[in-house]
């Protein structure tokens, strides 16, 4: 066997559905813009994003606080997101490395299903 290059890392929920979110934003902006260099998203775009696979009942604040610190985990961690001056970030296109197409759709239809268990186990 191979020895592995990367580590790897445990991320939470959260911080597993930026990272397809993001995934899916900087593919829809190479294809819409091509001549586009950086996606930059601000902590309200990040919110923005995931807001619609969250349960709508809690604290919204708390929930904010787990969106940020996945951001920052995705930031510290794995390098994914570059922190800009202004609280914004810039989208790393390592991302791609890090989640390939084929695990990007495993992973996206595993969220899509776990955000209709929310919505059924609501209603």
């Amino acid at each position: 066997a191979l020895p592995r290059l990367t580590r790897r890392y445990r991320v939470s929920y959260e911080a597993t559905l930026l990272l397809v979110l993001l995934r899916e934003r900087l593919d829809r902006l190479e294809i819409d813009n091509p001549e586009a260099d950086q996606l930059v998203v601000s902590t309200d775009d990040l919110w923005q994003m995931v807001e619609t696979f969250l349960p709508e009942r809690g604290n919204e604040m708390v929930v904010r606080r787990r969106i940020e610190a996945a951001a920052n985990k995705l930031a510290d961690d794995l390098g994914i997101l570059k922190p800009r001056k202004d609280g914004s970030y810039i989208v790393q296109r390592l991302i791609k490395a890090r989640l390939p197409s084929d695990k990007l759709i495993e992973i996206r239809e595993k969220l899509h299903a776990h955000a209709s268990e929310l919505t059924e186990r609501d209603a």
